[in-house]
């Protein structure tokens, strides 16, 4: 193959190269028309941009920070309640109370003292000898009454029993409230030694009898009366067959009760 280079050809290869050149300037002057037709911004304007960069910058740094505070009293707030939570969860129902001075006082004074507790709703056929027997368990009993009818002698379903500590009081009452006995849900709960009545258990000593009071309003009728009390009765008892003699001749009947 021979390396010989004619004259045409170096021709067109010039004239390739002198048309880009051409093309290159034509190009590079079009930019420069189309540059200085379009308004460029001013400094004060770069700058106004600038500075609302820098304010938009400034803006979403604050509100990060501000969410950052937000979040971190948010985890702060959900630590307390969880701590609190936590502090419910692990508190048991019946708590200890501290041995304050105040307390040791009163534990004192009640320590030697008899105790009392109320019962409510208690089933039939639950009297004071299955009471006694039920609430021996919790302690020794001094006194125990259940109230009953003055007519029937029925049991009132409510009753008061004094035991010979007051702490076995407290206990036995917080044992046997809400219990449930025969279909019944006990209500106990214990009182307090100032507010006990003097006749609170008056008569517990006994057994309660019904009083016969038919029986007693028969004897009190039957029995012998003085001439001033029976002349009473009859002269009250004329008068009123007197009335109603009258009451039946306004009516239209004529009968004699004198017969009768």
């Amino acid at each position: 193959m021979s390396s010989i280079i004619t004259e045409p050809l170096v021709s067109k290869i010039m004239a390739k190269k002198t048309a880009s050149k051409e093309t290159a300037k034509d190009i590079k002057s079009k930019a420069e028309a189309e540059s200085d037709a379009l308004e460029l911004p001013s400094s004060s304007a770069e700058e106004s941009q600038s500075d609302d960069g820098e304010e938009e910058s400034a803006s979403d740094d604050s509100d990060s920070d501000s969410d950052i505070e937000v979040e971190i009293e948010g985890d702060s707030d959900s630590e307390t309640e969880e701590s609190s939570a936590d502090a419910k969860a692990t508190k048991s129902k019946h708590t200890v109370v501290a041995n304050t001075p105040s307390n040791k006082k009163t534990a004192n004074k009640n320590k030697n003292k008899p105790g009392v507790i109320y019962i409510g709703r208690l089933p039939e056929g639950f009297q004071e000898h299955e009471m006694k027997k039920y609430f021996r368990q919790f302690g020794d009993i001094t006194r125990l009454r259940l109230s009953r009818n003055k007519k029937t002698g029925k049991s009132k379903h409510y009753g008061f029993i004094e035991f010979q500590h007051y702490d076995v009081a407290k206990i036995a009452a917080e044992t046997m409230n809400n219990y449930l006995l025969f279909g019944h849900l006990l209500r106990v709960h214990s009182i307090e030694n100032e507010n006990i009545h003097d006749d609170l258990f008056k008569g517990s000593a006994s057994r309660f009898k019904v009083v016969p009071r038919q029986k007693i309003s028969k004897h009190l009728h039957d029995k012998a009366k003085p001439k001033e009390t029976w002349d009473k009765l009859t002269s009250k008892y004329e008068k009123k067959k007197a009335l109603k003699r009258k009451q039946l001749s306004q009516k239209g009947f004529d009968f004699d009760l004198e017969n009768i």
